[in-house]
């Protein structure tokens, strides 16, 4: 076998893989592979069989419309719960994709961009690239904190538009009004 794996893996580099469990060692194999191939994102994909890993997709691309494919393909085969993704820079975390995703990490996501300063909004759609959030994802997100008054526009305008490209910041907090009896 280790003849097949050499050629496999272009060379010994798998005998450095040898985690405690065959999901850490599937990670680790893919970790190779996007090495391998030099590949910028990396987009791992499992699918669960009673709460065992069936199968494990590995997608790798260095073009920003490959990666947007896929995620666009991940979160569209996926409405049944059966899957689990992971990021490329940190397979440990791992997002389950379900027909009503939990967006509470997505919201934390924008939440720490903008606590280090007002960014345009495309800003954010281009760093979503990273993660495994649709942009679908973030325009909801973005509608749902600026409705509970997490966030706001920047500027005159104060205009939530996509199209206008607004500067976002988080709100400023306000101290609640005192009840009068």
């Amino acid at each position: 076998m280790a003849a097949t794996l050499d050629s496999i893996f272009d060379g010994d580099r798998w005998r450095a893989i040898g985690g405690i469990d065959a999901d850490c060692r599937a990670e680790q194999c893919a970790e190779v592979y996007q090495q391998m191939t030099g590949a910028r994102w990396g987009t791992y994909l499992r699918m669960l069989d009673n709460h065992r890993v069936r199968y494990f997709l590995l997608h790798l691309t260095n073009h920003p419309d490959g990666r947007d494919l896929m995620k666009t393909c991940m979160w569209t085969i996926c409405p049944d719960g059966n899957f689990y993704a992971s990021k490329s820079d940190d397979p440990k975390a791992k997002i389950l994709l379900q027909p009503e995703p939990d967006f509470g990490p997505l919201q934390t996501w924008v939440l720490d961009r903008l606590q280090a300063g007002s960014r345009p909004r495309q800003s954010l759609t281009d760093d979503l690239r990273e993660e495994l959030w649709l942009e679908k994802h973030l325009n909801g997100v973005i509608k749902s904190m600026r409705e509970e008054g997490l966030i706001e526009p920047e500027g005159n305008g104060r205009s939530f538009n996509r199209s206008g490209n607004p500067c976002l910041r988080v709100a400023p907090t306000r101290p609640k009004q005192l009840e009068l009896f």
